[in-house]
């Protein structure tokens, strides 16, 4: 069953830039040994064991379709979830409107994989407007086969949809769907109790690499859910490097096995630390002043014949707000700002700039010399050293 759903601010940064995932710096070899058996089952939503990571949303295209079923303007997409032998052309799903020039609030979902809608009752949602946008906003489960029968023909798998228009008459070309559920398993080893949590990192509904996975010695001296990686990276818990080895892909049962990576656990954590050199740099007495008037900005830097940084942002996006913090504090990043118009552009409020621009994901950085014209750009975090080498380039 379907419900209303407004999607978390954390999920709402993954649709347009994922937080990066930690992963080994080369493959590592196959544990040895028979491993502990570990069997599992659906996690509590509200647990603390939930994920605090998860995939950017994943897009289906949307196409027009005369439906005999309840609503108007329909439009069809199909879901590829599952290993491919099984999956066909993917589910079946499809929205409507119950009144014409209205946002979307219609979902139909082909819950039986009977291939049609007609017997499937619609769900609605009250749409709402989150950052000037309308969203239509859903979650429930869908229904993965990673057999042809059996307990695996059909299993659960929790997600989130939602489609984000401009104007409440726009028609969506494209809903986006991003994994909600994971799976918890505990197990005995040596007499100590430990929970293994497992879930999926790309929204393909298969459970193997590339999914993310953690280990916690169910005492208070582990962090609770543990610190979560992407197969087939290693985990600590209790003081000791693990792996775990999935039975199948439905991410039913799986094995733990100890693992030597050859490094302490205090040395793998710092080399990991993807932010440490730029917490350690040297601060600025001033941090990189940014204006918030673009034209005025730009009117003043042609005046003054200086070149220009602009930072395309939101509010809710993770890595601008680190950004913020780490990189444009640093001393080497406001030195090499001196001279340079600095303008801070939230890319939510003014969508004019953003199409100027072709932005498509936060945060995006724009170097103009002192005409306007573009010298460079960059998408995504960068670091003191990267950030620095960027401002250079006005400099030149």
């Amino acid at each position: 069953m379907f419900t209303r759903f407004v999607p978390p601010l954390a999920l709402l940064a993954g649709i347009i830039t994922a937080a990066p995932a930690d992963e080994p710096e080369k493959p590592d070899p196959k544990p040895k040994g028979d491993g502990y058996a570990v069997t599992f089952k659906p996690g509590d939503p509200k647990s603390p064991l939930r994920p605090r990571i998860g995939p950017a949303g994943t897009q289906i295209k949307l196409t027009p379709a005369d439906l005999k079923v309840n609503g108007k303007d329909h439009l069809v997409g199909r879901i590829p979830l599952g290993p491919k032998e099984f999956r066909g052309e993917g589910q079946l799903i499809a929205l409507a409107r119950t009144e014409a020039g209205k946002p979307y609030d219609l979902l139909f979902v082909d819950a039986n994989r009977d291939g049609k809608l007609t017997d499937e009752k619609p769900i609605s949602t009250k749409p709402s407007v989150i950052r000037n946008n309308w969203w239509s906003s859903f979650e429930g489960s869908l229904k993965v086969a990673h057999a042809k029968t059996g307990a695996d023909a059909a299993v659960d798998y929790p997600v989130s949809l939602w489609v984000v228009v401009e104007k409440p008459d726009q028609t969506p070309d494209i809903i986006r769907y991003s994994r909600r559920g994971f799976m918890v398993g505990t197990l005995t080893i040596e007499k100590e109790e430990y929970t293994v949590t497992v879930s999926d990192g790309n929204n393909d509904g298969v459970i193997g690499e590339k999914d993310f996975w953690a280990v916690s010695r169910n005492k208070n001296d582990d962090p609770i859910g543990g610190k979560f990686r992407l197969m087939p990276d290693y985990c600590w818990a209790g003081g000791k490097a693990w792996k775990l080895e999935m039975d199948g892909t439905a991410g039913g049962s799986g094995k733990l096995y100890p693992f030597d990576p050859g490094i302490t656990q205090e040395a793998d954590e710092i080399r990991r630390d993807q932010y440490k050199v730029d917490r350690d740099a040297p601060r600025a007495t001033k941090p990189v002043a940014f204006e918030k008037d673009y034209e005025k900005a730009l009117k003043q830097a042609a005046a003054d014949k200086k070149p220009v940084f602009v930072k395309f942002e939101t509010e809710w996006c993770g890595p601008c707000k680190t950004m913020a913090a780490l990189v444009f504090t640093a001393k080497d990043v406001a030195d090499t700002a001196d001279g340079v118009v600095c303008v801070k552009v939230d890319g939510d409020e003014q969508k004019e700039l953003v199409k100027k621009y072709k932005v498509e994901a936060y945060p995006t950085g724009v170097l103009l010399d002192a005409t306007g014209k573009e010298v460079s750009r960059f998408v995504g975090y960068r670091g003191v050293k990267a950030m620095t080498d960027e401002l250079k380039k006005l400099k030149k």
